[in-house]
């Protein structure tokens, strides 16, 4: 679970430096488009393989001073820890996470695999179409479809295609044809299992969804160029979308909300910005080198220079976190304490042994009240003990420690 966590959140910052650039580029090409976020989809695929065996890249972050963490920090006491719940979701909280996931990888997965077996058969069930315009292509026919689709290298026709007039036949060919020949349906395949295998990560699903709109606009293009009529392409669109319907894993012409938004592009006629086949290859050479880098990376945190001449080691990013009290809890516990008068001194007893706490000055303090823990303010004053009736007062005072204390009668 670890490794497909860091392998979705290196993906998912993959693929936003790659919007980032191609947002600064105002990039409006379709092929350079697919080609770039294609190779998103593999480097993403393959993240978790590369992010075990590459070598790591160090990446250094600034130290920051460790004296600040104890005091924002609180760590559990003892009786938080011994809570039953808290006890079973330490114990029992990587096989909950990791139930969680096999049964969303289930779900996707089975999902994936009933499209599968569904569009198989809606294949198999088509009637080869014989024809003097099918110019050696495959197509079929089949009644279940409302609209046309395509299937690996197949295309599928409705039943009604027989009434259709020669510039929507030619059009639907020409958007089916651009989807085989971009080989589109293996795409959202691999999207698909992408998608599957991060179904927790919301940029699995965005990265499907962009992909088949680009793999829509690419389409919508070549049919555009093949009619040579932006209006009349744009209608035969409403009409098909209007009998189209949600299909697993087709590669419909009208298939996805984006009906409104494709129709507005072809309308338009913006102008696109294409690449040259020598800047494609620099942009996916540059992209190959960022995806090893990002999935290399790895966080490290200098060890605090102090009494140290040298560069310090690296060492893992940690937090220490200890339970403190703060000065007005202590007197309160304090002021709470019966004052009794001494009737004689005493010598100064021993310093109460100190607790190792990672280089904090921390002992225990048997006045508090509210804690069992105190961290002594700077600079640090040793305690002098006074023992009266028994009993034992801890006393901190930059004075040194009194030999005896006289105590009148009656006061």
């Amino acid at each position: 679970m670890t490794l497909l966590l860091e392998s979705a959140l290196r993906s998912l910052l993959l693929g936003l430096l790659v919007w980032a650039l191609l947002k600064l580029m105002r990039l409006r090409d379709t092929v350079s488009e697919t080609i770039i976020w294609t190779f998103v989809l593999i480097a993403a695929l393959s993240m978790p393989l590369l992010s075990h065996y590459l070598p790591r890249l160090l990446v250094t972050l600034p130290h920051l001073a460790s004296s600040a963490a104890p005091a924002a920090g609180r760590s559990l006491s003892a009786a938080d820890q011994a809570a039953p719940g808290v006890l079973w979701a330490a114990a029992h909280g990587q096989l909950i996470v990791s139930l969680l996931y096999l049964v969303g990888l289930m779900a996707c997965l089975g999902r994936l695999g009933t499209g599968l077996f569904m569009t198989l058969r809606l294949y198999l069930s088509a009637v080869p179409v014989r024809a003097d315009w099918v110019r050696g292509r495959r197509i079929r026919a089949s009644a279940a479809l409302k609209s046309p689709a395509s299937l690996a290298h197949t295309i599928l026709l409705p039943a009604d295609f027989t009434t259709w007039n020669p510039a929507k036949r030619e059009a639907v060919l020409a958007h089916e044809a651009a989807h085989i020949a971009r080989a589109d349906f293996f795409v959202q395949l691999a999207a698909s299992l992408h998608r599957a295998l991060f179904w927790f990560s919301p940029f699995a699903w965005w990265l499907q969804s962009k992909l088949a709109e680009i793999a829509e606009s690419a389409s919508d293009e070549a049919a555009v160029r093949r009619l040579n009529d932006p209006l009349m392409y744009a209608e035969i669109l409403v009409e098909v979308a209007r009998c189209a319907h949600a299909a697993p894993l087709l590669v419909a012409m009208a298939k996805g909300p984006l009906i409104q938004q494709r129709i507005d592009r072809i309308l338009c006629a913006t102008a696109t910005r294409n690449l040259s086949p020598a800047l494609r290859v620099l942009v996916v050479a540059s992209l190959t080198l960022v995806a090893l880098t990002v999935a290399s990376a790895r966080a490290a945190v200098a060890a605090d220079p102090v009494g140290t001449a040298g560069t310090a080691p690296l060492r893992p990013l940690h937090v220490t976190v200890a339970r403190t009290t703060t000065r007005a809890l202590l007197r309160q516990a304090l002021a709470a304490r019966p004052h009794r008068p001494l009737s004689h001194a005493t010598a100064p007893a021993s310093q109460p042994a100190a607790v190792p706490d990672d280089g904090a000055r921390v002992s225990y303090n048997p006045r508090a009240l509210l804690d069992p823990v105190y961290v002594a303010p700077r600079p640090y004053v040793p305690a002098s003990t006074l023992v009266h009736a028994g009993r034992t007062f801890y006393i901190r005072s930059n004075e040194p420690p009194v030999a005896e204390v006289a105590v009148a009668d009656g006061k």
